[in-house]
């Protein structure tokens, strides 16, 4: 997951770097409620409020359960001959790839669902 801010001046998305942060509470005690940034594209200081962070999906996990896809059929071609052995190496995989698609996308989903600052009416 990857969280990013659109930037005010030339609209651009600006990525909020920020260590195993899992919500927005989480962000506001790593860096502040509003803390400052600089966009990368027209360099302009950004006052970026907690809130205004939202969550997007980034391409570790796809590459990773791609990667590991490939890595089970060739253990399973490998594995053929011994049966029931082969057709768990090429499942497992899948299962751990598909479980780990859902929870990036329902740490996404909490993420951008719940808002640090309830009190504030957000339009979007």
């Amino acid at each position: 997951m990857k969280l990013i801010t659109i930037c005010p001046h030339c609209e651009s998305k600006v990525k909020v770097k920020a260590f195993l942060v899992g919500d927005r509470l989480d962000l506001a005690k790593a860096k502040g409620k509003v803390f400052e940034m600089r966009c990368g594209n027209c360099q302009s200081r950004l006052n970026v409020d907690v809130d205004d962070v939202i969550a997007d999906s980034d391409y570790t996990v796809p590459i990773v359960s791609g990667l590991s896809l490939i890595g089970a059929i060739v253990i399973t071609l490998f594995f053929w001959d011994v049966g029931i052995f082969a057709f768990f190496t090429l499942v497992l995989p899948i299962i751990v790839a598909s479980s780990a698609r859902q929870n990036q996308r329902v740490k996404i989903r909490l993420f951008n669902d719940l808002y640090y600052d309830s009190k504030r009416l957000r339009i979007p």
